[in-house]
């Protein structure tokens, strides 16, 4: 094999595992709900979820998550992805509205934040 040859093989490879992680960070963005993990999560501090949902328009002004947007010249790491949803709850008779954050990356698993 010449060194044209390995250096081919090489970055098909590395294609190959970019384009693997952006089908699954495809996947994790637009496809999938979280809804059982946020079931699971309430249902261990003795919740029921009523409803899960995304934000409305007048709501979003109210997110606790709120982030300001800086872009840098030259960033390094990878892109993430944030999702917001709203989990109303019911806990003895009494309903409220919680936050989730839902960040996604390339390299690590979804993670998922209760406000």
């Amino acid at each position: 094999m010449t060194v044209d040859e390995i250096i081919v093989i090489l970055g098909l490879i590395l294609m190959t595992i970019l384009f693997c992680f952006s089908l699954k960070m495809g996947f994790e963005h637009l496809i999938k709900n979280y809804e059982k993990e946020i079931n699971l999560h309430f249902k261990k501090i003795g919740r029921s979820t009523i409803e899960i949902r995304k934000p409305l328009k007048k709501e979003k002004s109210k997110n606790p998550f709120l982030k300001t947007v800086s872009f840098r010249p030259f960033m390094l790491s990878p892109l993430i992805i944030y999702k917001y949803r709203i989990a109303v709850t019911n806990n003895k008779g009494m309903k409220k509205m919680n936050w989730i954050e839902i960040k996604i990356r390339y390299l690590c698993k979804p993670i998922l934040k209760y406000e």
